[in-house]
């Protein structure tokens, strides 16, 4: 993560609000108060009322906000203050910006610079630093002038702002660059040089680390878990990471072991889900706990011990539906389940995923379902076919539509120019153009003439 992009994360996470903001859409997240904010339409001011609709406070402000420690931050004049429930000005109205208190004390803005005040308007630490910081922390972070270094909760100084870049502490560690050397400080304020031509911020326990054009990885306490010996390394995601090298792909753990050998064409990322971009064939991902590899344009499975599931062997292995994948080769689909067996071979020309028990599949243009041994369930005869939608699925044949059951019945033959999913029970369909409903039956309704 950039220095900019933590900028953004604590500009985000302290909400700091200018002084311009209307604020109602967070009225209704107040607990703090049985006073709400009021606006009155006929001067466009805001004040207070109660749970009966009585103003409290007048109607004065430009804007008003929530209550939250018993203060609230309010626009006066085009400038932010506080003011307690009765009404009365605790902070004074003189800043650009300002966020909700919180465990007493609240960030604000005053001539471009940010600085805490806390709830008698006390400045703990004088507006004076050129990014928004996180008071919650025991060591802050801030900046002043492009230098950075670190505050206490009391606004002294306790590590020199001097550092061309920053991090925040992790555990007893805070990783800085000084001079162009990257290094790491520890609590005390001493900084400790790194052999590294650069550094990236930590991610979880790690950082990427640069030497000699060649990437590893470090802890917090500044110790090499990976040799320098990569190309590149890749984000961790659920304990393992993609690396590279000499245009190879692998995969290593969090302790720097290669799961996956530095072999490959290709390889993923572990993702429980969805994987991080889709391709629709995939051409080296990890699936549902399963990694992807693509060599000679062949694509294999690997499970997150390393054990190999499936040779390279296959065109493209498509998501997980009731633990069944599409595989293809040879311009030819089917399906396997997650232990590799091949269950549906692949003989159709296209296919889509098990829903229900049930997969739609296309043979020379023409469309059946089939069950999850392989079985054709619905006969391979219609021009499309879709999912069932309760105990019924649309059918299309000779540009007329109709409905079968979970059997392969035709229960309603096509003959509608057009129609719908079934929902409770009924179904919107057109007949010589004029839209009715059908049941699940067969049984039609259309409006009289």
């Amino acid at each position: 993560m950039s220095i900019k992009e933590k900028k953004m994360k604590r500009k985000n996470l302290l909400n700091l609000l200018p002084a311009g903001l209307v604020l109602c859409t967070v009225f209704a997240c107040s607990q703090d108060s049985v006073l709400r904010p009021s606006k009155d339409e006929s001067t466009g001011k805001w004040g207070y009322v109660n749970t009966a609709g009585k103003t409290v406070i007048p109607h004065l402000y430009d804007t008003a906000g929530v209550f939250s420690d018993n203060l609230a931050l309010a626009v006066l004049n085009g400038k932010i203050g506080y003011i307690n429930k009765k009404g009365k000005e605790v902070v004074p109205f003189k800043y650009e910006q300002g966020s909700e208190f919180s465990e007493g004390h609240a960030l604000v803005v005053s001539v471009g610079k940010y600085g805490l005040i806390d709830r008698k308007g006390n400045e703990i630490i004088p507006p004076g630093y050129d990014s928004p910081f996180d008071f919650a922390d025991e060591r802050i972070l801030v900046e002043s002038d492009g230098k950075w270094g670190f505050i206490d909760r009391a606004g002294n100084e306790i590590i020199p702002l001097k550092y061309g870049t920053a991090l925040d502490f992790v555990g007893e560690t805070a990783l800085a660059e000084l001079d162009g050397q990257w290094g790491l400080i520890d609590t005390t304020g001493i900084f400790s040089p790194l052999k590294y031509e650069l550094v990236g911020s930590f991610e979880g326990n790690y950082a990427k680390v640069v030497s000699n054009g060649q990437c590893g990885l470090i802890d917090m306490g500044g110790q090499e878990i990976v040799a320098c010996k990569y190309d590149n390394i890749y984000a961790f995601s659920n304990g393992f990471a993609r690396v590279t090298l000499n245009e190879k792909a692998g995969v290593i753990d969090t302790c720097g072991r290669e799961i996956i050998p530095v072999e490959y064409d290709d390889t993923g990322v572990f993702h429980e889900h969805i994987p991080p971009f889709m391709t629709g064939i995939y051409s080296g991902m990890f699936i549902e706990n399963l990694i992807t590899v693509k060599r000679k344009d062949k694509i294999g499975v690997f499970d997150k011990t390393g054990k190999e599931i499936i040779p390279p062997k296959y065109d493209g292995i498509y998501f997980f539906s009731e633990d069944m994948a599409e595989v293809r080769l040879n311009k030819k689909s089917g399906f396997i389940d997650k232990d590799g067996n091949e269950i549906v071979p692949l003989k159709y020309d296209y296919v889509r995923n098990f829903s229900d028990s049930l997969a739609s599949v296309n043979l020379k243009d023409k469309w059946g379902h089939i069950d999850r041994t392989g079985k054709e369930i619905t006969p391979l005869k219609y021009d499309e076919i879709y999912n069932f939608s309760g105990n019924r699925a649309i059918v299309k044949l000779k540009n007329k539509w109709g409905y079968i059951d979970r059997t392969g019945k035709e229960i309603i033959p096509p003959k509608y120019d057009d129609n719908g999913f079934f929902s409770n029970g009924l179904a919107s369909v057109k007949l010589k153009g004029k839209w009715g409903y059908v049941d699940e039956n067969g049984k039609e309704s259309f409006p009289k003439e």
